[in-house]
């Protein structure tokens, strides 16, 4: 939730409350978790642009969702490399339909990965 609140600020350009949730996440000590895990970095000292920023969010989302079915979704939102361009990080932009969902339902728009 905080990487979610850090990112809307900065999509706002409220930089300073974004910076604020993005630390909340990195200096997070293990005793400040009912799980026990705290990333205990230290708070984010890159550049404070509005692109800096939001790629530290990226790459934190990355981190802390992994394997949360997000990063194609966050991949396209961060406008991160697409397919076909160099230094993709996707091997495509959208994915086909279930053809179990195509055969069941007339509303399905047509294929994108086509």
């Amino acid at each position: 939730m905080m990487l979610i609140k850090a990112e809307g600020y900065a999509r706002k350009d409220n930089l300073p409350q974004a910076l604020i949730e993005l630390n909340k996440v990195l200096t997070k000590t293990t005793g400040a978790d009912t799980y026990g895990i705290g990333a205990n970095l230290p708070p984010y000292a890159g550049a404070v642009t509005k692109a800096a920023i939001l790629t530290e969010i990226y790459r934190n989302r990355c981190i802390e969702m992994y394997m949360s079915s997000l990063k194609l979704e966050d991949s396209r939102r961060f406008d991160r490399p697409a397919a076909g361009t160099t230094g993709a990080e996707r091997n495509r932009n959208w994915y086909p339909y279930p053809d179990s969902e195509r055969n069941n339902n007339t509303n399905t728009p047509v294929d994108p990965a086509i």
